[in-house]
């Protein structure tokens, strides 16, 4: 892996995981990983508010993270083919957070 793809794949890091809020959204994606879930019931479960919740999500939708899937409302759930999404979920698995 060359100098800029190893810079690219920090910086993505980084920013999917640098608030509590993204955290906390793929910790509860990825404990039904096949569930979808809305925004209402992403921030029941997370106790992330709306406007942050939102921010968040957008963010790891951008970064492919979380799939947004349109349907009457829009429904997210976690990218599990994601090549970083894999290790960060095999991560949190060891440390004990899933």
């Amino acid at each position: 892996m060359s100098y800029l793809d190893k810079k690219a794949v920090r910086t993505q890091i980084e920013e999917a995981i640098g608030s509590k809020g993204r955290i906390r959204i793929v910790g509860t994606l990825a404990s039904s990983p096949m569930e979808l879930y809305s925004r209402y019931a992403l921030g029941r479960k997370t106790g992330i508010r709306h406007s942050y919740l939102k921010s968040d999500l957008e963010k790891l939708v951008r970064l492919g993270w979380v799939e947004e899937l349109n349907s009457l409302t829009k429904k997210y759930r976690l990218n599990t083919k994601h090549p970083q999404v894999e290790h960060i979920l095999e991560f949190l698995k060891k440390v004990g957070y899933l």
